[in-house]
């Protein structure tokens, strides 16, 4: 692809479409703009989605250099891949479709892909930004800023005096704190639980670090597996605490700026500026599809330099403390969504499997699925739940090919 052509691609690119709308229809989502509403599948939701930046303030993440457009070579057969008795298609096409859009990158090419929304509109990922983080621990601790088996309290002065203080850094990044912040939709919708008082503060109010580290011990550290969004905010305290950045900086700095995005993209704030990691950031399809790239031997075909290197990968793959996963309620859900039990949890990753393949979910059905040595990633946005999760078909599917 020569200049002339790389320009047009950028230029494309960058305009990316969201919903047509009157300035009343703006006014009318302002105005149903609440915690419960963003959460809760409908139409108004899937408009926050497509257009965070109109509902929450945010910082622009930038992406930098020239685009490298990816190869197509579309011949996956994934929409036929069933799954009891579904079929994935059946998930992607029809009036109600609960898929917005799903990729396939093989081998560095796009294999599959299919848009029921502008291929270069942003989304919200939710719960897959969770990796974000999880792999700038990985990399401030390759970098020896971070020791992962040293207590929060050693980087945190904030943590002390706290249940956090005595927590390894290990047991927030595998989501085994041992807090009573396990996170579901019980606890989502309770005003009177720690997880939504948390969730409240990042939308309204300046009392996000007070409900971010008053949550109390129910169990030791290490002990079981218990999703939650707090676990990944301390962490993003803490790489903002360790770089002395701000966290969007350390992002763009270190994952977005040399991944080779196509776009910019978004992440949320806190009325007090504090940055949602945890699930709040928004881009187009593709660059999220990059960002799984980066664990692949395919990195070259987006990235100019290694973001991901093979000992940050090892490291994920084989940090997984044994046991934990089926001891929480969290088990169950997770395991549901793909039927297939992991080795368990690690850096982030909701599921890393004995062949090494790893995924992780995102809150109403977003998901991406990577296999470093198959060098597969599988992405898509969702507008709401569906009765079998894209995550079963994209392991099903993962485990057909051959090596």
């Amino acid at each position: 692809m020569n200049l002339t052509q790389s320009i047009a691609l950028l230029a494309a690119t960058l305009t990316a479409s969201a919903a047509a709308t009157t300035t009343e229809e703006r006014q009318y989502y302002l105005q149903k703009m609440d915690l419960v509403t963003f959460i809760t599948p409908s139409e108004e939701a899937s408009y926050y989605w497509q257009n965070m930046s109109e509902v929450l303030p945010t910082s622009v993440i930038a992406r930098q250099g020239l685009i490298k457009p990816l190869e197509r070579d579309l011949k996956s057969t994934i929409a036929s891949t069933q799954y009891q008795g579904t079929s994935l298609n059946s998930m992607l096409t029809g009036e109600d479709a609960p898929l917005e859009a799903l990729m396939v990158i093989k081998e560095g090419k796009i294999t599959f892909e299919h848009f029921n929304i502008n291929r270069n509109q942003k989304h919200v990922w939710m719960s897959n930004a969770k990796t974000l983080a999880g792999l700038m621990v990985a990399q401030l601790e390759q970098d020896e800023l971070i020791d992962v088996q040293k207590p929060l309290s050693q980087y945190l002065p904030q943590v002390k005096g706290t249940a956090w203080q005595n927590i390894k850094v290990i047991d927030v990044l595998n989501q085994q704190s041992g807090l009573d912040i396990e996170e579901n939709d019980i606890t989502r919708y309770n005003p009177r639980h720690y997880v939504s008082q948390f969730f409240q503060s990042e939308i309204y109010g300046d009392d996000y670090l007070t409900n971010l580290l008053k949550p109390p011990a129910v169990k030791s550290p290490g002990e079981a597996f218990e999703y939650s969004s707090l676990n990944t905010q301390m962490l993003a305290l803490l790489i903002s605490t360790v770089t002395g950045q701000r966290l969007s900086e350390v992002l763009q700095q270190r994952i977005w700026a040399p991944a080779g995005m196509t776009s910019d993209a978004i992440l949320a704030l806190s009325p007090t500026g504090h940055e949602i990691i945890h699930g709040l950031i928004s881009s187009n399809l593709e660059d999220m599809m990059r960002y799984g790239m980066l664990y692949t031997p395919s990195w070259h075909e987006t990235a100019k330099t290694p973001v991901v290197t093979p000992q940050i990968l090892n490291k994920i793959r084989g940090s997984i403390t044994s046991g934990t996963f089926s001891q929480g309620d969290s088990y169950y859900r997770f395991k549901a969504i793909t039927g297939e039990e992991p080795l368990g949890s690690s850096y982030q990753w909701d599921q890393i499997w004995a062949d090494g393949d790893m995924y992780k979910s995102g809150m109403r059905g977003q998901g991406i699925y990577v296999s470093p040595d198959k060098d597969l990633v599988i992405g898509w946005f969702s507008k709401r739940d569906a009765k079998i999760n894209a995550a079963a078909f994209a392991r099903q599917y993962a485990k057909q090919l051959t090596l």
